[in-house]
């Protein structure tokens, strides 16, 4: 049985890759063939998330056990898993994770399940358009990444949550700073 996926981006609107794989690979040739499609070195964290029709995740499928788990959560790992044993019905829909820093995905759906034909190694059956960068680094002055020119991931102005650069720590003085008072009650001469 074969299965065909189309995967999008939601970064680059004209990129489309279609692959059809066996459905006894696992999810680690499924991972190899999508790096190889979209020209991804295979040197970065990947993962996949089986989804609802919403594209919530549901059910992750890793590269290696982390550990991570909670002891009554079934524990995926992509060569020990075959898209056969997860996936069984048109249209399923996965996330592939492919920045883990970012959390970056492509979008996958199975397009047709073909039953009575086997294929050794997943193969491209359409191309379209260039694939996102994979790891985006963010440039220095680069404020599209930040949303404004000293604001943090977060959104938060540096100096808006840590205070003005201005501060001056001889403002604080030294009234009511002096930890040799102790609390009341409390003999710190005692204790040397």
């Amino acid at each position: 049985m074969l299965f065909r996926f189309s995967i999008i981006s939601d970064e680059v609107d004209d990129f489309l890759r279609e692959i059809t794989i066996d459905a006894d690979a696992t999810f680690l040739d499924f991972c190899e063939a999508i790096l190889n499609a979209c020209g991804y070195a295979d040197n970065q964290m990947t993962s996949f998330y089986l989804t609802d029709d919403e594209w919530g995740k549901r059910c992750e499928i890793t590269r290696e056990d982390m550990g991570t788990s909670l002891y009554d959560e079934d524990v995926y790992t992509m060569g020990d898993t075959t898209l056969r044993s997860l996936i069984d019905d048109v249209p399923a829909r996965m996330k592939f994770i492919f920045d883990t820093f970012n959390e970056r995905a492509l979008y996958i759906q199975l397009l047709e399940i073909v039953p009575s034909q086997h294929l050794a190694k997943a193969k491209v059956t359409r191309s379209i358009g260039d694939a996102p960068e994979q790891i985006i680094m963010e440039q220095p002055g680069d404020t599209k990444a930040k949303g404004k020119a000293g604001a943090n991931a977060e959104g938060f102005d540096s100096e808006d949550f840590y205070g003005s650069d201005s501060f001056d720590d001889e403002d604080l003085g030294d009234a009511g700073l002096d930890i040799s008072d102790g609390l009341p009650g409390d003999d710190l001469n005692g204790m040397r």
